[in-house]
């Protein structure tokens, strides 16, 4: 069997994926059950799921769980582990409501208070990691969690809909100039509606212009399945996937072209330096919108 095979335990014994550890981080998945949730969001999930690298005892009939804990021990995002008293920027996992499983995320315990739960990572590492890929690497995620990153759209569906969160994007060019943007609230539509972007008020408290509120609305669009607003094919013509409408005004899943960029392809923020400079540092991040009171109480 396969090191990235995941079984999943079933009424019928295990059900067996391969290819599921494109995304890396530092440990191998756990072995976890779920009850029935109640959310935020209109989303109810009942099920009982085992993962494993192989099945227990080469018994597929039969599932058990081998590791201590379970959801009653894991947090739902990066904010409770910041109020737990985790106040350092790293990898941790978190297990949101709908999950079927944990996962493992980056955490910024830094910026503006820490506790944001991170999706998108990019900067000036060398491999870069592929982001002009397909829906299924998407909805998967790729990437090094320690380095540049996609968490995956299913993860991002899950962690945005537990709770109502607020979008930040930072970001910095090549002469170390940083900016950031934040909006008022985010979450993602389920992969049956396209993983459809929802997004809230532009906060005018942000030291960058406003450049995502033009997707607001779309469907996610990658090269192998178009769901832009477009006549043409929007992830071809900037190279990456994103929420495309007409097509965009920030790209930040475009190549990695250092700097000045004639081809508008590259990780571009229109209402800064515009579509012809590639960023060298962007990063998605959310965190509840209770984070701040919640901590003016603790």
């Amino acid at each position: 069997m396969s090191p990235c095979t995941i079984c999943t335990c079933t009424g019928n014994g295990f059900r067996c994926e391969d290819n599921q550890c494109e995304i890396t981080a530092e440990n191998n998945v756990t072995i976890t059950t779920t009850s029935p949730l109640t959310s935020t969001s209109t989303v109810t999930a009942t099920s009982t799921t085992i993962l494993a690298r192989v099945p227990v005892d080469g018994d597929e009939s039969t599932c058990h769980r081998t590791t201590n804990g379970g959801r009653d021990d894991s947090y739902l995002d990066c904010s409770e582990i910041f109020i737990a008293g985790k106040k350092t920027t790293g990898i941790y996992e978190i297990w949101p409501r709908t999950s079927s499983r944990p996962f493992k995320v980056l955490c910024d315990m830094d910026t503006d208070g820490g506790g944001w739960t991170v999706f998108q990572k990019r900067g000036d590492y060398i491999p870069q990691t592929n982001f002009f890929t397909t829906w299924a690497s998407y909805k998967r995620g790729f990437g090094d969690l320690q380095r540049d990153f996609w968490l995956g759209n299913e993860k991002i569906y899950y962690l945005s809909n537990q709770d109502e969160y607020r979008l930040r994007i930072d970001l910095e060019d090549f002469q170390d100039q940083k900016r950031f943007v934040e909006y008022e609230w985010f979450f993602i539509t389920g992969e049956s509606m396209k993983y459809t972007l929802n997004l809230g008020r532009f906060i005018h408290t942000s030291s960058a212009g406003d450049s995502l509120s033009y997707n607001r609305g779309m469907r996610f669009t990658t090269k192998d399945q178009d769901n832009d607003a477009s006549t043409s094919q929007c992830a071809e013509n900037y190279k990456s996937g994103w929420w495309y409408a007409g097509c965009t005004l920030t790209n930040l899943n475009g190549l990695y072209l250092r700097g000045n960029d004639s081809t508008a392809t590259g990780i571009f923020w229109n209402n800064w330096l515009g579509a012809k400079y590639s960023l060298k540092v962007s990063e998605m991040k959310i965190r509840p919108i209770s984070f701040n009171s919640e901590m003016l109480s603790y």
